[in-house]
């Protein structure tokens, strides 16, 4: 079986980043936490990789589908459903699993995997709305997480509309994970990973709290977003008006001797804001790196990834460049329309 090297260099972007060896051996790292800047390392064999990227495009195509899914009353039940398929990260504190087991598509062929606290459950159900008991788990263990999502990028990178589709997709994903990691640390974890990502963010000072302008803007803020928002000083932060312009500009925060002052949940909108340029930059890192690989055709390792990653994406979608042509000229053909109604509007009365 064909062994493929994941190293530093396999993935573009991130030649200059640092790694602390001894730290990421000591602890489990949440990649999705450090917006998968962890440059990977090691040796995987072709069909590890493929495994990988199989269950990435499965958990992300299930999340698309519940997305619009028109039995799902909101935004928030989205999340909660993909985070009742999240098992790892529902625990309270995550533990290494053993590396030496084969992963084939989610199943885990571990002895550890017949105990009761395993952490893959079969994969039966499709929703837990469903009614059955048993959740179809997805579960990224070591680098899995980190190395499927990179491969997805070069898969999802050709298309503008595949990656506004993967950004759409990995940003659900991290905000159903980032429900979890809150409802578990609450007042710390937030400001924790806004640091940890080089993003400024303080609790409030005692000379802040105290401010009259700003005890009137909690009273208004809690006011204008309903009867039960909170009024705790934990749960209002001070960051960097750098970092709030757009809250800013549509005037949703307030300003106070240089500094923002953020809600919870507005601070993580910034967290997420930065997550998806980030993103959008590593695609098109990811799709100057696929058109460099075209020129060179003396690097078979990659070459042999990227063709496993075009055949995935062949295998998931009809066409991987685009399900719908991209026409300079904005026009739409009957076909698309056709095939979009069909998608769309399975009854012919409705078509």
């Amino acid at each position: 079986m064909q062994a493929i090297i994941t190293t530093a260099k396999s993935f573009a972007g991130d030649e200059k980043r640092p790694r602390d060896v001894k730290a990421a051996a000591a602890a489990p790292v949440l990649d999705w936490a450090t917006m998968y800047t962890r440059r990977p390392a090691g040796t995987s064999t072709l069909f590890t990789l493929e495994a990988m990227v199989a269950k990435r495009m499965e958990l992300l195509a299930w999340i698309d589908q519940l997305m619009n899914s028109p039995n799902v009353r909101s935004f928030g039940v989205v999340l909660d459903e993909i985070g009742a398929r999240l098992p790892i990260e529902r625990r309270k504190h995550v533990t290494q699993h053993a590396a030496d087991h084969v992963v084939v598509l989610g199943r885990d062929d571990s002895p550890a995997a017949d105990d009761a606290d395993s952490f893959r459950t079969p994969r039966l159900s499709v929703s837990r709305s469903s009614g059955s008991a048993a959740l179809n788990a997805f579960v990224f263990e070591g680098d899995e997480d980190l190395i499927s999502h990179l491969l997805a990028r070069f898969a999802f990178c050709m298309s503008e509309q595949w990656r506004k589709w993967f950004v759409k997709t990995e940003e659900a994903l991290l905000r159903a994970r980032l429900k979890l990691q809150m409802a578990k640390y609450e007042a710390d974890f937030l400001p924790s990973l806004m640091r940890d990502n080089g993003l400024p963010c303080d609790p409030l000072s005692d000379e802040q709290w105290q401010d009259p302008l700003l005890q009137e803007y909690i009273v208004y803020f809690a006011v204008f977003q309903g009867k039960q928002q909170s009024r705790s000083r934990e749960d209002y932060f001070s960051v960097p008006m750098t970092l709030a312009t757009r809250l800013i500009k549509t005037r949703s925060v307030l300003c106070l001797k240089g500094h923002a002052i953020l809600h919870r949940d507005q601070a993580q909108e910034v967290f997420v804001t930065v997550f998806r340029s980030k993103l959008n930059k590593g695609l098109h890192e990811a799709y100057l790196a696929r058109m460099r690989l075209t020129s060179n055709e003396d690097d078979e390792e990659r070459e042999t990834v990227m063709r496993m990653l075009d055949a995935f994406l062949e295998y998931f979608v009809s066409d991987p460049t685009s399900a719908i042509q991209e026409a300079a000229s904005g026009a739409v053909s009957a076909g698309e329309v056709r095939r979009i109604a069909q998608t769309h509007f399975p009854c012919a009365c409705v078509r």
